[in-house]
């Protein structure tokens, strides 16, 4: 069995399968996708349902290509612009969610929305017997309770479709004014709603989509391979592995370079049980596993696995 690392398995794929690109190209067009859409024009494409098409046509064309474990990482090349005019590929600008970034429509309404939200969150504050968090970013664990499990999300929501009725507005907007409503660094909260999810289901990723404010900034996206996204942007592994059961006398190594070897050492005079050093090794077995798992080229049976036999 061939195992090929990451970056050697989308080279594959973008250098060895034009089709790869030319996929990726048409999807964008027939969904109406640009770089170059405008703020406004973002907010508009996603109301009309893009993202939800883009998802559509992810699913048509991975099954096309023979290569349906890299769903994710065509959401991710969709969104990424890493083509070069000199016709080269940027592969670190091929990076995971938030797939769009754009200037948040309600940064724009006039006072009236602000007055909304701002009374509406003096009555749930009211409600709830909370004073204000002394950290801005900070999120009450009585408002979690109450939005989670006390239907304080459906409540949002019908709070904001009513609000925004009163103002005039299109119902779409009852999503931005549940956002608004939410403290700082709670904002995907927004698509816990049951009411919301079934009204407007192509805004739903909101976490993913995003919106950004000055109560908002969008988080900075991170490298996407076809095996996994690298959330830690290429940080080398930790030397410590806290996730692992700790037994006395025994420790876990990680060791980087051209290749990456995970193992145990351990003090023959204190860790003396067989059972724990065995279960110390499956313990780093089911770690690799789940956090360094690498595709093979037999995995994806159409047209990668026949342009991998070039290499």
């Amino acid at each position: 069995m061939r195992i090929m690392a990451s970056t050697a398995l989308e080279r594959v794929l973008h250098q060895k399968c034009p089709e790869w690109g030319d996929s990726v190209r048409t999807a964008r067009s027939a969904v109406g996708f640009s770089f170059k859409l405008s703020d406004g024009e973002i907010w508009q494409w996603l109301v009309s349902g893009g993202h939800a098409r883009v998802r559509e046509v992810a699913v048509t064309e991975v099954r096309k290509l023979g290569v349906e474990e890299f769903y994710d990482y065509y959401l991710c090349c969709f969104y990424s612009d890493y083509e070069l005019s000199s016709g080269t590929i940027d592969f670190e600008a091929i990076q995971g969610p938030p797939w769009i970034s754009f200037s948040c429509p309600a940064t724009a309404y006039n006072s009236k929305w602000q007055e909304s939200i701002v009374s509406a969150r003096m009555a749930l504050h009211c409600k709830l017997g909370l004073a204000p968090a002394p950290d801005i970013n900070a999120v009450s664990g009585d408002f979690l309770s109450w939005f989670f499990y006390g239907g304080g999300a459906d409540e949002a929501a019908k709070s904001a479709l009513e609000h925004v009725n009163k103002l005039g507005m299109e119902d779409i907007n009852s999503v931005l004014w549940v956002c608004c409503l939410l403290p700082p660094g709670a904002k995907y909260m927004v698509s816990r709603s049951a009411i919301l999810l079934k009204r407007f289901p192509h805004l739903m990723e909101w976490n993913q989509l995003g919106a950004s404010c000055e109560s908002n900034p969008v988080r900075r996206r991170v490298r996407a391979y076809p095996s996994h996204i690298d959330w830690n942007e290429g940080a080398p592994p930790p030397t410590h592995l806290p996730i692992l059961p700790q037994k006395s006398g025994i420790h876990y190594k990680i060791e980087s370079g051209a290749k990456m070897t995970l193992g145990i050492a351990w003090d023959p005079l204190i860790a003396m049980s067989q059972a724990d050093l065995c279960e110390a090794v499956r313990a780093l077995q089911r770690y690799y596993e789940y956090r360094y798992h690498k595709h093979t080229v037999e995995q994806a049976s159409g047209t990668l696995a026949r342009s991998s036999h070039k290499l």
